[in-house]
């Protein structure tokens, strides 16, 4: 007995259906590899320009339809004078579509790479104060009224690597300018609603040769954080303009570092952070007067070790101070004061005479 084959008809159906589903799978994937990226590489520069009032370039986009994987090169803002604002040369985005079937929008991987930042500071602001938005009073106090929670969401991945902070700060004495160089940063399973804490690490270094480090835990559901943060060889003088107002006299070196271990909150029912077993220290201080002829102060190493503070019960504990063969100088001026205490006094136009105490006994270096 023979089967019967199928109808023209139905092979009509097949071939229309799969003719059909093969145009859309192709209308799917130039959309995605070539339409879309040409559709991001053109209006998001031009609606960005035009919302912060700046030139915004963008070098290329591209988008995986298959992977939803979603990069953009050579992203930058330039100032309203043409000089450099912020800029990526990479950011690289691997979202997953399954989860916001229920509501949650994840991202598999987040990477920023060689961001690059100037910050400027002047007596009218920010360079970028222009771009924050003012203050709502009522819509804040209504949404805060209303409660409402966090949307849900998990980047299992994001990293920052390369990155580049210059910061310039004209109202500081003659000047202020720190670049912050190398930035690294890096957090895995940071999300709002996830039970376990997300982990971080980050390292920041500046041309002076200082390092700020830090690891710990992060959960963003009831605002904690436990971890280490560490400082090493931050150069005193780096900050003159800021304290040069404040004291007639010269730091000539001088090296302070930290390192902090800590709890946010202290107790479920604070607002403070907890410090234990922490340290600070400073290193090869030396202060001349205001003229740089006579050495006040010659501070090899002061430590404070042991550190603990409790907010809860109000504590502050040291385990230990540490102080290594210093020199201190403490003459009398001419008008009967302590020359050491004068020299920390605010600036005066008395300041820039030349120092009324000998620098013949002064201490070897």
């Amino acid at each position: 007995m023979q089967s019967k084959g199928k109808s023209p008809l139905f092979r009509g159906r097949r071939l229309i259906v799969l003719s059909v589903a093969a145009g859309l799978l192709l209308f799917y994937v130039i959309s995605g590899f070539y339409i879309v990226p040409r559709i991001v590489e053109s209006v998001l520069p031009d609606k960005l320009s035009a919302a912060s009032g700046r030139t915004v370039t963008l070098g290329s986009a591209a988008f995986n339809p298959f992977t939803f994987e979603f990069t953009l090169h050579k992203f930058a803002v330039l100032e309203k004078d043409q000089t450099p604002c912020a800029s990526v040369e990479r950011l690289y985005a691997n979202a997953q579509l399954l989860p916001l079937v229920v509501g949650k929008a994840v991202l598999k991987e987040l990477a920023i790479d060689e961001p690059r930042l100037s910050v400027l500071r002047t007596k009218n602001g920010f360079n970028f104060s222009d771009m924050i938005p003012a203050p709502q009073p009522e819509k804040e106090k209504a949404e805060a009224e209303t409660g409402g929670e966090m949307p849900a969401f998990l980047i299992k991945k994001a990293t920052l690597s390369s990155g580049n902070l210059k910061f310039a700060d004209q109202t500081a004495g003659q000047g202020f300018n720190l670049s912050l160089n190398l930035i690294s940063m890096a957090v895995e399973n940071l999300g709002s609603r996830e039970k376990t804490p997300a982990r971080y690490t980050f390292e920041i270094s500046t041309r002076s040769g200082a390092v700020l480090a830090g690891q710990g835990t992060a959960a963003l559901n009831d605002l904690s954080s436990t971890g280490q943060i560490n400082l090493k060889r931050l150069p005193v003088t780096q900050f003159e303009p800021y304290y040069r107002q404040f004291i007639k006299a010269n730091i000539r070196s001088g090296q302070v570092g930290f390192s902090l271990s800590y709890k946010y909150p202290a107790t479920p029912e604070s607002s403070l952070p907890a410090v234990e077993n922490s340290e600070v220290n400073l290193k090869d201080l030396v202060v001349t007067g205001p003229r740089g002829a006579v050495r006040l102060i010659n501070l090899p190493e002061f430590a404070v070790t042991g550190i603990q503070l409790n907010p809860a019960e109000q504590l502050v504990e040291v385990g230990r101070v540490r102080l290594t063969d210093t020199y201190v100088r403490a003459d009398r001026s001419e008008d009967g004061g302590i020359y050491l205490v004068e020299a920390f006094l605010p600036t005066t136009p008395a300041s820039s005479q030349p120092e009324s105490v000998s620098d013949k006994s002064e201490a070897p270096r």
